[in-house]
């Protein structure tokens, strides 16, 4: 059996990445965000795409003490010489709730936008809105990309990120149709729903065309790099046990240490 790939092989004396030789054509040549590009998709990313994917990936590094960084440090607890397991412990936990949120939005978004082109007036995006809004009060769902527990007047993600995508280019009926859905949202419901930094994200991903797996995945890139500076500080300043102490001394059913 014979099997390929397009992305990478290797010889005795050199790697290559998409036809590119590694040591020769990559290394101090292109960073990473260029690398990962080309490994994802084929090709290096244009200006506009390489600040839009790196803005993406800053957006998710970190934001406190969120469920994601909790199993990582408690991970580490447990296994402190294994980093990728408190690393991976982070990362599974990423849904429709928290840090996966942006993809599954990104293709709701795609979804309602179909007929849409940028030509599209501003009473047709109001009225693709609508229908969402109304298809997902028929069903009961819920119109990912809205709302957050701690941000309640307004994520402050989400102004920074839609002056990027306008600086860029990538201010496109997606964006629109988000933009647009919080109006709908309040005049249907009475209340303020803002978009947060997930449905911008979904926004950018699909205004951008990205493919949704790789789009998706930058969430997990970026919040790599977070939970790595959260394991080196519990390293440092360990939090952890005291968590685990915490837990374990309100039900008097367990036992400390195990």
């Amino acid at each position: 059996m014979h099997t390929t790939s397009e992305i990478g092989h290797f010889s005795p004396d050199s790697i290559t990445i998409r036809g590119q030789d590694l040591a020769k054509e990559i290394l101090g040549k292109h960073d990473f965000v260029e690398v990962m590009h080309l490994c994802a998709v084929g090709r290096y990313p244009t200006e506009h795409e390489k600040n839009m994917i790196d803005a993406l990936l800053v957006l998710s590094v970190d934001h406190g003490m969120t469920p994601s960084i909790l199993a990582a440090r408690l991970t580490h607890v447990g296994a402190p010489e294994a980093i990728q397991a408190a690393v991976a412990a982070g990362l599974l936990g990423a849904g429709t709730v928290l840090l996966g949120v942006a993809s599954h939005a990104a293709r709701q978004f795609k979804k309602f936008s179909a007929g849409l082109t940028l030509a599209s007036s501003d009473e047709d995006v109001y009225q693709a809105a609508l229908d969402l809004c109304q298809e997902y009060k028929r069903s009961r769902a819920k119109i990912l990309g809205f709302g957050h527990p701690i941000h309640k007047a307004g994520d402050p993600r989400v102004p920074p990120m839609r002056q990027m995508s306008k600086d860029n280019g990538y201010y496109r009926v997606n964006w629109r149709l988000a933009d647009q859905l919080e109006n709908c949202l309040r005049e249907m419901t009475g209340n303020s729903l803002a978009l947060n930094a997930a449905g911008a994200s979904g926004a950018i991903l699909a205004d951008m065309d990205l493919d949704l797996t790789y789009g998706g995945g930058l969430a997990l890139i970026g919040r790599c790099a977070g939970l790595l500076g959260h394991l080196a500080e519990e390293r440092k300043n360990p939090i952890a046990n005291d968590v685990w102490k915490m837990i374990a001394v309100s039900d008097s059913r367990n036992s400390f240490p195990e």
